[in-house]
């Protein structure tokens, strides 16, 4: 996902890496954590890659939650519209699913 890099850091001694991402979805702060069996071999490039694509995975959700209320706000203009019409003129189709 498109965005700046606010921040990236990475600890040497606790494994941890952190990213703060901005979108135009908001501002998002991960980390990633490196495995015990691999810190001798770990990367810093790696560590914050994996928290990036954390920030990603989040704007992603923070989209398809944005998604779903505009989906519902077209739901509900469709149904004012034909309110007291019958329904299969309009041939109407559920736009959102609980999920």
């Amino acid at each position: 996902m498109e965005g700046k890099i606010l921040f990236s850091e990475y600890n040497m001694t606790t494994g941890i890496s952190t990213v703060c991402k901005q979108t135009k979805y908001g501002t998002f702060t991960k980390t990633a954590k490196v495995a015990e069996e691999d810190k001798d071999i770990a990367n810093r490039y790696d560590g914050c890659y994996f928290a990036e694509l954390k920030c990603d995975i989040a704007a992603y959700k923070r989209k398809a939650q944005n998604m779903r209320e505009r989906a519902k706000g077209a739901e509900h203009l469709l149904w004012t519209y034909t309110q007291g019409k019958p329904e299969e003129d309009f041939r109407m189709c559920t736009l959102v699913t609980d999920a």
